[in-house]
């Protein structure tokens, strides 16, 4: 197998990688105190709260805003850091094999520190793999053993461990790979692509310990120093949660959500996928999708913590970013309209509005200056197939998001008030589809997970 960055062929797809001849049987060992799945839940816990932290970085000579959690992997508890990327279904580690400089300068995968002894899982290799992001590539092979989610201070409560699929790279390309401030990439797409290495975390969580929603809210903006900035809430529902210190408390209940359905009607989709009814920047219409007679033929929003811009077809971006010029001016920001995107809800269209103070990346120019302001948009375009926007952290900024994998579907949640539907009278005010496409940044941009 070959992987080149600039590929068009989307992750995991049978071009790059062939199923595996031959599956090995995988000895589970339980231990007193985990469930009749084998899954470590500590009592009374009903969730499992993840901080999130997130720092801005320079890459490339660029200001990028990074955002990340922990997780542990193994009988001996290997602490990695890495990005919660709802854009991917694969949890990518840098393998201990991997001699990249992208690899020598974060922690690697070991699986020499994940014997059977003390009560583990046997770890089976299973055959090579590759895989292409919409920013660099990863080569690496598949790999079973535990992964465990803990919420901040061990001991201060709960956790789940799974058996899952994890992938060790043994190449990494350095860009984007050689300064992130993270070790590796957690998948939480819906589902893996067919043919694929095993499955992903999210569905193992939710099969072997009923931990099928993770939500993600976010308290305040990566800056220089690292920081938290937001929690991931592993749950059965929405009923089950409890947020102490977050702007969304009081509202984080299940009748205050309002809920966008999957577009496709595909049973095990990769992406987080919306149906688009249009898009707009203040008044003016970039796209009009509501007549299309179903998805295939119309647009779809892809919903990405993976990526730090929001991305769409180079026409609208292009003329998007001419409504919002104002020439690095952060004075002007408050002079600029809302994004806004409606999107199919559950009860008909639902609005979603990020201002110009979310989707714009202030930026301290190296060496000193006048702090300059940069929309955070990005082309993206494809050959076949619907148009695409990805919807990235901007959008994720104002609202809290709920990744619902056993109902499918998507829940968005404001902080002060409740989501309206189009048409209602409350105001707000003011994260591959096909099988080829192109990524053409218009500014520095990570994204992981979507190509």
């Amino acid at each position: 197998w070959i992987c080149a960055s600039n590929s068009r062929v989307p992750p995991f797809s049978s071009e790059f990688m062939q199923p595996s001849a031959v599956c090995v049987a995988l000895l589970l060992i339980v231990n007193a105190g985990r469930s009749a799945h084998g899954v470590v839940f500590a009592r009374h816990h009903r969730q499992v709260v993840v901080p999130l932290f997130g720092q801005v970085v320079r890459i490339s000579g660029v200001s990028s805003p990074m955002l990340w959690g922990e997780l542990q992997v193994g009988a001996e508890r290997q602490t990695f850091r890495v990005i919660f990327d709802t854009g991917s279904s694969h949890l990518w580690l840098p393998g201990m094999f991997c001699t990249d400089t992208p690899c020598l300068r974060h922690h690697r995968y070991d699986p020499n520190h994940s014997a059977t002894s003390g009560g583990g899982v046997n770890i089976t290799w299973l055959t090579g793999v590759s895989t292409t992001f919409a920013t660099g590539s990863l080569i690496g092979f598949p790999s079973r053993d535990r992964v465990c989610l803990t919420a901040e201070g061990e001991s201060s409560g709960s956790q789940a461990c799974v058996e899952a699929t994890l992938l060790a790279a043994h190449n990494e390309t350095e860009d984007p790979f050689l300064d992130l401030p993270f070790d590796g990439i957690l998948g939480l797409g819906p589902y893996p692509p067919r043919g694929a290495a095993g499955s992903g975390v999210l569905q193992e969580l939710w099969k072997q310990h009923g931990l099928g929603v993770v939500v993600f809210y976010f308290d305040k903006r990566p800056t220089g120093t690292e920081a938290t900035v937001g929690e991931a809430i592993f749950l059965p529902d929405l009923a089950a949660a409890t947020v102490s210190r977050s702007r969304f408390t009081a509202a984080f209940a299940a009748q205050h959500w309002r809920w966008a359905p999957w577009a496709t009607d595909d049973d095990s989709p990769k992406y987080w996928s919306l149906r688009i009814l249009s898009v707009s920047i203040g008044g003016v219409k970039l796209q009009d999708c509501a007549e299309a007679d179903d998805w295939e033929s119309g647009c779809l929003a892809l919903v990405d913590t993976g990526s730090s811009v929001m991305m769409g077809p180079p026409e609208q971006v292009q003329k998007l970013l001419a409504n919002v010029a104002i020439d690095g001016h952060c004075s002007r920001i408050g002079q600029l309209p809302a994004f806004r995107l409606v999107v199919q809800g559950a009860d008909g269209p639902l609005e979603l509005s990020v201002p110009p103070s979310d989707y714009h990346d202030r930026v301290q120019p190296e060496g000193g200056g006048v702090e300059e302001c940069t929309p955070e948009f990005a082309e993206y375009t494809m050959d076949t197939g619907p148009d695409v926007w990805v919807i990235g952290q901007p959008l994720m900024r104002k609202y809290a998001v709920a990744y619902d994998l056993p109902s499918r579907r998507v829940g968005f949640l404001a902080p002060k008030s409740v989501l309206p539907t189009v048409g209602s009278a409350t105001s707000l005010g003011g994260f591959s589809v096909s099988s080829e496409h192109h990524f053409r940044p218009s500014r520095r941009a990570l994204a992981v997970g979507v190509l």
